[in-house]
Parts: structure tokens; C-alpha cells; sequence
């Protein structure tokens, strides 16, 4: 039986469409994929299927085919005949979501979860069991068995060796189990799964889809994702959207096909490792001492030549002196042995020394943190003007047009955007703003720290042309800090393995991954 019928659905925010015409019939179990770009509307079919007020249709209905209980107000799937509840017989009903009273769809909305990408909606000060059980308690489960159902349920999420730790401590992963767990207590009917990889790492990911196959087979789910190896495990079915339009729908490896064949990778130039590099570094040494380990050799011994208009990809796991290597080159520190110099104009600038010249090197080196953000209170256009200010108007919108194309949107899209505050914008298109912010700057150094750390994969394809692009044309100088071993891969002329503070290989690509991974280093 149908559960959900969307018909001619569209939303307008700020007066351009995130969804246009979308038309979807779902049956009760089915198990949808959502796959698109950044910005494609993922999240906004989402967030209107679970009732966001912010996110009302403009146009076109959203019908759920329920049963309800006139007893105790108990909505359930449409295959259900007598209340689980009370035990009442349950009236089958068609209801438009978004034109019945709002008591009627909070009713429906308390058997719709959705879980977002970032680990929200646990109790951090509590422990995983607890967390659970206040998700059991909200949800009326009867009080003799919650204790038992809980356990069940972080058994189902595989935590039960952290069934009593507190939620704080767990790791990224270990959290999005944990909200998963939360989302499983509450018994929906419909489960909507927004990019609930997004922020994982590779073996996190995969433990996590192993947990959202084993839930959805007994409840309709919807998954939005950009991970082309899990998405065909457990959604058969998938509808693929771009720019707000629903313009393929089918069997996933089908969508999937459809999906990768929109990118396109833009073509490397040869770089030259010969001669003077733009950046050395010789022998740096960085120490830290702490209560609880001691001293702390976060670089011991590191040397490394970086070329002009290379682009040079840092390896490894948290702790192995990524970040260290990282400071100490942007001329942020100056506590540490050894030697760091930039080239500008043909001279060498020590990266230790305070003073003009190191000012002057600074400029032209612009870094992306992952935490880079954009003002909620100012549009884009205004945000992308404060990384430069002085600029005259005419010059700057020309300027703005420019990098916005670089970093892949087109000509008809540009317009709309700059009119956006970024609430209005979905993750892949802030991050994307900020890159092309940052290269208003026009940098000869770009340090990007995780620059697709929580990015789909269409929008990772786009960063990755538009930094090629980028070196092609300026001779820009890349040093990417990354763990998604795929950008890497794509866009990366060569990398450094670091492990204790130590740069442990230096070289090829592809050979610079594999070594790390059979070192067990990522």
C-alpha cells in the first residue's frame, strides 16, 4: 500500500526554487535513495516531508495514507488495522500534510524521525543508555519494558561496549550511532536519513550503513547521500535531483549512472619538482608538554620541499602533526627548531621571523579551516565582499562572477545566489561560497584544511576541478590536509604520509596512499 504520494511539489525561498514539480508515490517499507549535488534540494524534500514550517510547499501536496485511532489519536501505517495502543480498530485515511490543522500533523510528525548529518538531538552529559531511554520515555513505550528495549536497541547500533559512557566522549561515528539509536526508540514509520555519513570517516560510514540496513527493513525510509558505494546496498529504488528537479527516477545503479556521468575532471598540468621550491622546510621540530602524556614530539624532524603551482596533499591520522606542519608554514608560530622559509619575489622569507617580510608573505597566503563559516546576517554577496574590502563595487561584482564560476556555478545561477543569506543555502554551496571567497584574495599559497569534509560527491568533484583550474591558470600552490582519500587521489600531484610528528614518505599519489594504508596510518 501507498504511504506517501507527493504530487507537483515545489518550494520557493527567497524567490528561487529548491524544488520544482517533484512528483514520488512510495510504498509503506519502501526504502528511497535521494542523490544529488550539493544544493540539488536533498535536504529540502526532507525537511517538508517531516513538517519544517520553513520549508512549506509552495505549490502542489504531500498526501500520507494512514490509520488512525479516534481512541487515543494513535496514527499508524496504512496497513495496520487494530491499534497497538489500545487495541481499538484504526480508520484508513488520505490526508494532505500541509493542509490539515496543525494538531492532526504534529500528530504525524511525532511518527516521522529525520536524523541531520551532524550528530544533534542527543543528550551530550548522558550516557548512550540514558540517551536512549529518554528517547523510549518520549515516545510513551511502556515503563516495564524500556529498560529491556533499550538494551535491544544499542545492541541493534553495535555500542554495547559503550552502553555507559558518557555521549561527550564518544567519537564521530560512535555519536551518529548513538542519534540513530534515538531515532530506532522512537518507532517511526517514516525514517529520514539526511546525509547521516556526511561527517564520517570511511570505516564510520560503513558502520553506520550496516546499522541503517538492518532498521529500514521493517520501515519506510528515505536516504539522502553522495556515497555511490553504499547507497545501491540499501536503497533499491532512488530518485536523482538537480537544481530542485526530480529529473530521474529508478533502480539505484541506474541513478547512480546517471549521477557520475555529470562529472567531468578538468585536465592536470605537469609540474616542474626541479629547481627552488616555493616552500622548504628543514628539520622542524615542535614540542608540547601536557599533564597527562608529558612532552609531546608533534614534529620531530621534518623536511619537505613544495614547488610552485604543486599540489601537495598531507596525510595522516589526528595527532600525527598535520596541523603543526600546517601553522608553523602560514608563519603562525614561531616555537619551533629547524627551518622554514616561503619564496616571494625571488627572495626566501623566514617563516620564524617577525617583521614586514613575513607580513608581506602572509598576504598572499590565504588558509581554509574547516570551521570557516559565513555571517547568518548578511547576504552572499555582502560576505564575499568583506574578504576584500577596499574594492570598488564595479570591479568587485566582476571579480565575484569570476570565482563563482570557478567553483561551478553557472552564469543563470550567480544571481540568485548573491541575493541568498546562508540559511538559504544547503552545506556544499556555503562551503563552495567560502572557497571562492578566500580566492578574491588571489593567494599564491591556499592552504585548505578538509576542504570536502561534509561535501556530496558531485560538489567534492566541483571543489577538485575548480583547484586545478585554479593552479592551471594563476600557478597557485596547493597544500591540502585532508582524510578523503579519493579527492586526494583525483586532485593531489603528490603527497606527505605524517605519523608521529615524522614526514614518513614523501611522493607519489597513488603510491603515498597505499603505503599509508598498509601502514594502518589511515
Amino acid at each position: 500500500m501507498k504511504i506517501i504520494e507527493i504530487e507537483n511539489l515545489s518550494i520557493e525561498k527567497g524567490g528561487n526554487k529548491i524544488l520544482d514539480n517533484i512528483n514520488l508515490s512510495v510504498e509503506e517499507n519502501d526504502i528511497i535513495g535521494v542523490i544529488g549535488a550539493s544544493g540539488a534540494g536533498k535536504s529540502a524534500l526532507m525537511y517538508t516531508l517531516r513538517g519544517m514550517e520553513e520549508y512549506r510547499p509552495t505549490a502542489g501536496h504531500i498526501y500520507y495514507n494512514i490509520r488512525f485511532c479516534e481512541n487515543c489519536e494513535r496514527v499508524d501505517t496504512p496497513s495496520r488495522t487494530e491499534c497497538p495502543r489500545c487495541g481499538s480498530a484504526m480508520e484508513l485515511q488520505r490526508v494532505d500534510f500541509w493542509e490539515i490543522d496543525k494538531g492532526m500533523r504534529d500528530v504525524i510528525k511525532r511518527r516521522v524521525a529525520i536524523m541531520f548529518q551532524e550528530a544533534t538531538g542527543i543528550y551530550s552529559m548522558r550516557s548512550v543508555i540514558e540517551n536512549v531511554l529518554a528517547a523510549l520515555h518520549s515516545s510513551d513505550y511502556p515503563i516495564d519494558a524500556r529498560m529491556e528495549r533499550a538494551h535491544e536497541i544499542v545492541k541493534i547500533v553495535s555500542l554495547e561496549h559503550r552502553i555507559k559512557h558518557i555521549a561527550r566522549d564518544l567519537s564521530g561515528g560512535e555519536k551518529q550511532r548513538v542519534v540513530m539509536a534515538r531515532q530506532i526508540a522512537k518507532d517511526p514509520m517514516v525514517l529520514l536519513l539526511d546525509e547521516p555519513t556526511g561527517t564520517l570517516d570511511p570505516k564510520s560510514s560503513e558502520e553506520m550503513y550496516d546499522v541503517i540496513k538492518e532498521i529500514s527493513k521493517e520501515r519506510t525510509t528515505f536516504i539522502a547521500s553522495h556515497l555511490t558505494s553504499y547507497i545501491p546496498e540499501v536503497a533499491p529504488r532512488s530518485i536523482l535531483l538537480i537544481e530542485g528537479k526530480a529529473v530521474f527516477e529508478g533502480e539505484t545503479s541506474k541513478v547512480m549512472e546517471r549521477f557520475i556521468a555529470e562529472r567531468r575532471l578538468s585536465k592536470k598540468q605537469v609540474v616542474n619538482f626541479e629547481g627552488e621550491p616555493i616552500i622548504q622546510c628543514r628539520d622542524l621540530r615542535r614540542e608540547y608538554f601536557t599533564v597527562d602524556e608529558g612532552v609531546i614530539k608533534a614534529l620531530d624532524g621534518v623536511s619537505l620541499d613544495i614547488y610552485e603551482g604543486e599540489i601537495h596533499g598531507i596525510l595522516g591520522h589526528s595527532g600525527a602533526g598535520k596541523t603543526t606542519l600546517v601553522t608553523i608554514i602560514n608563519g603562525d608560530s614561531s616555537e619551533f627548531e629547524g627551518v622554514c622559509t616561503v619564496r616571494l619575489d625571488g627572495e626566501r622569507v623566514d617563516m620564524r621571523e617577525r617583521g614586514i617580510q613575513r607580513g608581506r608573505v602572509k598576504e598572499k597566503i590565504a588558509i581554509l579551516h574547516q570551521e570557516y563559516g559565513l555571517s547568518a546576517y548578511q547576504t552572499v554577496y555582502r560576505n564575499m565582499q568583506g574578504f576584500v574590502p577596499g574594492v570598488p563595487e564595479e570591479i568587485l561584482e566582476e571579480k565575484i562572477y569570476d570565482v563563482l564560476e570557478l567553483v561551478g556555478f553557472s552564469e543563470e545561477r550567480i544571481e540568485g545566489i548573491l541575493k541568498r543569506y546562508p540559511d538559504e543555502l544547503s552545506e556544499g554551496e556555503k562551503h563552495r561560497i567560502i572557497f571562492a571567497s578566500i580566492i578574491l584574495k588571489d593567494p599564491k599559497i591556499m592552504i585548505l584544511d578538509e576542504p570536502t569534509g561534509t561535501l556530496d560527491e558531485m560538489t567534492m568533484y566541483q571543489i577538485t576541478n575548480s583547484i586545478i583550474n585554479r593552479r592551471n591558470e594563476h600557478k597557485t600552490t596547493f597544500l591540502i590536509v585532508s582524510h578523503d582519500l579519493e579527492f586526494v587521489r583525483l586532485v593531489c600531484d603528490r603527497v606527505t604520509v605524517m605519523d608521529k610528528g615524522k614526514a614518513i614518505f614523501t611522493g607519489d599519489t597513488d603510491t603515498g596512499i597505499e603505503y599509508a594504508l598498509k601502514s594502518g596510518i589511515i
